[in-house]
């Protein structure tokens, strides 16, 4: 979806209309950092790592509801206008802010831009685990053998 047809969707929802170009530009850059976060409770059929699920997880919508202050209760519709742009969008850097957000509304929902970072250095590398018995793909094991 390009960024037109995003703004016409988000212009005709009566509250995400009011939601601002920095706040639409940060909710994609945090949500596109918690990707493994949003597909590792998804069901089997749901995590294809190329398709943006249809349903965030309670945690991930909690941190982005803090984070950008749109409302709980319509994160469903935002996910839904974002999802695919999110999800094909390159890792952005984090900004000093968006470290602030995830230390003052993410951490209590065990959510860290540390891991995040950790995760988006893998895929940037595309590290990947040459022994198949092996699943513990968890960044401080990763963090231990280095």
């Amino acid at each position: 979806m390009n960024a037109a047809a995003i703004f016409e969707r988000l212009n005709a929802h009566p509250i995400l209309k009011c939601i601002t170009l920095d706040g639409v530009v940060t909710l994609t850059r945090l949500a596109s950092h918690l990707k493994r976060d949003i597909l590792q409770p998804q069901s089997i059929p749901e995590t294809n790592p190329d398709i943006a699920p249809t349903i965030l997880p309670q945690p991930i919508v909690l941190f982005l509801s803090a984070a950008i202050g749109i409302p709980i209760d319509i994160m469903d519709e935002c996910w839904e206008i974002f999802r695919d742009y999110i999800w094909d969008m390159p890792l952005a850097p984090l900004t000093h802010e968006d470290y602030q957000l995830f230390k003052h509304h993410g951490w209590q929902y065990g959510l860290s831009c540390v891991k995040s970072f950790i995760w988006g250095i893998m895929n940037l590398l595309n590290l990947t685990c040459l022994n198949s018995s092996h699943h513990d793909f968890s960044p401080e094991r990763l963090l231990h053998e280095q």
